[in-house]
């Protein structure tokens, strides 16, 4: 009876996103990171784990999807120096969005710069000598 139900729901999320193409892309993304073939012994381990289970209705409708993602993985990213390219071309691109850009923002004017509030200042010191010094100043150093 559980096999039936849970074989049921997953039955129904892979239809919807298959319907409306929804692709799952972030969490395909991340098992991407791992490398293709670690992503594809982790899907297909879970497979074989909800046969093992007795999970069967359930395993068959994860076989489909498996079958779904696999192919995806593999031709999504076909090469890793692809991918090193892809994700090199969207840091560079990011950086022209005004609100990933503190360049940007300045330049915007939609940040401003304040200065910083000083809790403990300096104690005051004598006054420095300005070079050339003035007769009144030279005058008083020679007292």
């Amino acid at each position: 009876m559980k096999d039936i139900f849970l074989a049921t729901i997953l039955g129904l999320l892979f239809s919807l996103s298959l319907l409306m193409k929804w692709r799952f892309n972030k969490s395909l993304e991340i098992l991407s990171m791992f490398g293709r073939p670690a992503a594809s012994i982790f899907i297909l381990s879970s497979v074989v784990i909800l046969f093992y289970k007795d999970y069967h209705l359930t395993g068959l409708i994860a076989a489909l999807l498996s079958i779904y993602l696999l192919r995806t993985i593999w031709t999504t990213w076909p090469i890793s120096e692809e991918k090193r390219i892809f994700e090199d071309i969207s840091k560079d691109q990011e950086r022209w969005v005004s609100a990933n850009s503190i360049d940007l923002q300045f330049a915007n004017k939609s940040v401003k710069h304040e200065a910083p509030i000083m809790l403990l200042p300096p104690d005051p010191f004598p006054e420095m000598l300005i070079f050339p010094p003035t007769s009144q100043t030279l005058h008083e150093l020679c007292d």
